[in-house]
Formats: structure tokens, sequence, C-alpha cells
């Protein structure tokens, strides 16, 4: 995960997220597919219950290659921790990534994530001379690395 607060970049790693796919293959190129799921950061800030997506996959080559594009619609919990409050609201995120299907049900994807609108995650509590302050911190992207088992219908 990417973030900016401050105008100073941060980054952290993630390792919780489980998606169900439910997919249609359209074309012999292109399938769309229906990815409801949860994320969980491990500092609070970034979880989602539900996590809901929609994308579409053009298969290149042999089929089991693809380039992927969609919409996700992130519903942030309104959790907080003694340094952070996460905003509970609802983000969008566009997907962009790349992915190969490694046996008939498997498969491996990864794509980068990005905000559509309001950036705004969550606020940073901060203490400066015992005076309280909270600070924006605005989500830059996702990188994702996901290792998945796709049912078609």
């Amino acid at each position: 995960m990417i973030s900016s607060v401050n105008s100073q970049t941060e980054v952290n790693l993630f390792t919780t997220s489980f998606y169900f796919l439910l997919g249609v293959q359209v074309t012999q190129k292109f399938k769309v597919e229906l990815q409801p799921g949860i994320i969980y950061s491990e500092d609070r800030r970034y979880n989602a219950i539900p996590e809901i997506g929609v994308l579409g996959k053009y298969f290149l080559r042999t089929g089991k290659e693809y380039l992927l594009l969609g919409l996700i619609s992130h519903s942030n919990w309104n959790g907080s921790s003694n340094s952070i409050q996460a905003a509970g609201k609802n983000l969008f995120l566009g997907s962009i990534g790349v992915g190969t299907k490694t046996s008939k049900i498997t498969l491996l994807e990864l794509s980068y994530q990005f905000p559509i609108g309001n950036n705004e995650y969550c606020l940073q509590r901060e203490y400066t001379n015992g005076i309280q302050r909270f600070t924006s911190v605005d989500l830059v992207g996702l990188l994702k690395l996901g290792f998945g088992i796709s049912f078609d219908l």
C-alpha cells in the first residue's frame, strides 16, 4: 500500500485479503468477473467488509495469460487505534493488471489499484507541544499480488 501523509510517501506491506471469484466467459477472449471479498490491514487503517470488484479479463495467446481492468468499491471500516482514526466511508478504485491461469481453477495475478475521486482513508493523530492534531492520510495506490481459485459459471 502506498500512502501520502504530509506530502511524504509511505509504503506498507499487508498480507491479509480474501476474495470469492465468480466469472462468466463472454467470448473466448473476454471474461467478466465479480469479486466480493474482505481486506484487512494489520495497522487497522485500510479494512473492508465488503470490498466488491467488477473486473474484465482479456485473454492473450493461449488463453492462459490475461490483462485485467476493473472497478472496485472499498467500504472502509470506521475504527481507531491510539494513533489512527479510520474513515468509515466508501472509496472507489480503478484496477489494472496482468494474470495467468496456473491450472483449470487456480490463478496468479499482479494488479495496481488506484483511487478514483476522494482518496482519504484515515486520519493520523499527532501531538506537537502537547496539542493534538489530526492529519489526513491519502491512498496513492495498492500493488497486489494474488493467488486465487476461480469457479466459473
